[in-house]
Formats: C-alpha cells, structure tokens, sequence
C-alpha cells in the first residue's frame, strides 16, 4: 500500500463488482466491455468534509465520434453528459463527504442506448417540480443545488440578496432533461468577487413553476 499523502489530500479509485469479493480500488480496469458499452464504479474521498472537488476527464487515445459518456452521481441521483457533441469533456464538480465514507459514481461508456439505460444505474424522475434546501447551508465553503424535473424543459436558476437584486445567474433558460441535477455555487457574484456574508435566495424558474430556498452564507 502507498505511504499516507501528506497534508491535504483527495483518492478516487475503481470498484469491482461486488459479486467479486474484492474491497481494494484500483486505478486502471483491463476487462473487456460487455455488449454496447463500458460500466465503471468510481469511489472519491478527501481530508476534508465537504470539500469542492472537480473531476475532469481525458481519453488516452482516439475516440469514437458516436461514443457518449455519462458520469452518474449515486448519491445525488443525477447524470450528466461529460462528453460533448463536439467530443470534447466536460468537468464535474461535487462535494467529498470526507475521509470516513465514500462518494459514489458510476461511469458509462458507450452507444446512445446503452448509456441511456445502463445496466444497474436506473435513474429515478420526480413526479413534479423539486429543489431541496441548499447543502451545506450556513456555509463559507461552496453550496450544492439540487433541483428534480418530471419533464425536459429548460429552466432558469438565479442567486438574489435580500433587496432582490440578483446577484449571480447559474443558469439561463438552460435545457435540461427530465430527473435529478445538481451544481455549485461558489458564492461569488458580479465579476467574479465573493459575495459578503448575508441571506440570499436560489430562485428555480421552470414551465413547471418557481420555486426559492434560502440560503445563508458566511465568511
């Protein structure tokens, strides 16, 4: 086993199939896909509870141009696309639970179909409009936002103060699909500046409805 990392520190590592017996994560997979596509379960960690980690991904070589990639957020409930339409990846940003338990995702290779319906990562889809309250709240560090759609539709995620200016636009007449999706927000506001320590209110605006969670921040 590796010495412990000094300081600060974040592990992601590969999980076996259960069914396997094997509790080590490892760092490369070299079994072969299994019919349309490639299913990864991904375990993170860190020193630090509910630290702002980014999870960026590369290929180690050519890609198919028809070859999608999901990243599923277990604990969140959510997907998103990492691959582009132009084949490029695209970041992903969670926060750790710390060093005491792990974060789960499952990452999926593969056609359209089965990236759609991988086996074992069935998604759940709220039946009407949801937000859950902001974590972790009060905060200094960055806030997840969690919202659920029963239908794709575009929506509308803003930040205001208690006077009702707005004071960041996380998402602007967005398209999203139908089920769970999560972001963050860094607390920054106009230019890119921290916002100072105060309430604010998310506001979630869809075809659905509106809905607003309040939010405290300190410095």
């Amino acid at each position: 086993k590796p010495p412990a990392a000094p300081g600060e520190w974040a592990q992601l590592g590969l999980r076996l199939p259960p069914e396997t017996g094997d509790r080590d994560l490892y760092r490369r997979d070299l079994r072969a896909g299994a019919g349309e596509g490639h299913v990864w379960e991904v375990e993170l960690r860190s020193s630090t509870l509910g630290e702002p980690i980014t999870l960026a991904l590369s290929a180690g070589g050519a890609l198919s141009d028809g070859l999608r990639v999901r990243l599923i957020d277990r604990e969140l409930g959510c997907a998103v696309d990492v691959r582009g339409a132009d084949g490029a990846f695209r970041e992903y940003r969670m926060l750790s639970y710390g060093p005491n338990r792990p974060y789960h995702l499952t990452l999926v290779a593969g056609s359209e179909v089965f990236t759609s319906h991988p086996p074992g990562a069935e998604l759940s889809i709220p039946g009407r409009l949801t937000m859950d309250q902001a974590v972790p709240n009060p905060a200094r560090s960055p806030i997840r936002i969690r919202f659920g759609l029963p239908h794709a539709q575009p929506v509308t995620l803003e930040i205001f103060d208690v006077s009702g200016q707005r004071v960041t636009t996380l998402l602007e007449r967005s398209p999203q699909t139908s089920g769970y999706h999560a972001l963050l927000w860094d607390g920054s506001g106009p230019g890119g500046a921290a916002a100072p320590s105060g309430i604010y209110f998310c506001r979630l605006v869809s075809g659905e409805g509106v809905l607003t969670r309040r939010i405290v921040r300190l410095d």
